[in-house]
């Protein structure tokens, strides 16, 4: 069974941007304004990277699947209305 590869990325309030907090791959550094921008960025960079270090091979144009998890949290503060 093929390795599972997980990226977790947080909401900055402040800067309002998606960014990778944590990965398992290596080098791995990205932010969107979206989540839809942050899925679509990293489901090309997992697989690019993961062969810059030399942990898959490539296969052409078509490099097989790479199975990855995308784990977001959103934390903020929210006034009372009380």
């Amino acid at each position: 069974m093929a390795k599972v590869w997980t990226v977790y990325v947080c909401w900055d309030v402040e800067a309002r941007v998606w960014y990778v907090s944590d990965s398992d791959v290596p080098g791995l550094n990205a932010e969107a304004a979206t989540l839809d921008e942050m899925q679509n960025e990293l489901a090309a960079l997992v697989p690019e990277l993961l062969v810059l270090n030399g942990i898959i091979k490539p296969k052409g144009k078509d490099r097989g699947q790479v199975p990855w998890n995308l784990v977001s949290r959103h934390n903020e503060t929210i006034r009372s209305a009380c």
